[in-house]
């Protein structure tokens, strides 16, 4: 073709071409702008989850260690008793039979009736109580 300025293509076709191009470019962008949020909420996500997991364990293995320690300071002591070590429960036992003797004796003084009437009493009573532990056990 001779040279008169013609072009084979028209130039609308040129600038449409251009305006494609730029218009790819932009969604390409924005497509890739996308992926890197998505992308950023998924590691928030995980992190997140990753950071509950891991509260939970600690808290599951703090309660483990608590348990362990009171699980072992009670065996501790049953095998302290079997071995006879332990004496905190017959030292609780005489505690306990000093605070009846003391309240008894207390009793006896400040009784409203005379000694010889109130040792009656009482004497009759653990008689009533001797003789029910026979009647139940004769059957």
């Amino acid at each position: 073709m001779p040279e008169t300025g013609y072009h084979p293509f028209p130039v609308w076709f040129i600038l449409e071409a251009d305006l494609e191009e730029d218009i790819m470019k932009k969604l390409i962008n924005s497509a890739l702008k996308t992926a890197l949020y998505l992308l950023e909420l998924s590691d928030q996500a995980t992190e997140n989850t990753r950071d509950r997991i891991a509260d939970r364990y600690s808290d599951a293995r703090d309660q483990a260690r608590d348990s362990y320690g009171v699980m072992a300071g009670r065996v501790n002591n049953a095998a302290r008793a079997l071995r006879g070590e332990d004496t905190s429960g017959v030292k609780n036992v005489l505690m306990f039979v000093g605070g009846v003797g003391a309240g008894v004796a207390l009793g006896l003084m400040f009784a409203p009736a005379s000694g010889d009437e109130t040792r009656r009493a009482i004497a009759q009573r653990f008689e009533g109580i001797g003789s029910k532990m026979r009647d139940t056990s004769a059957a």
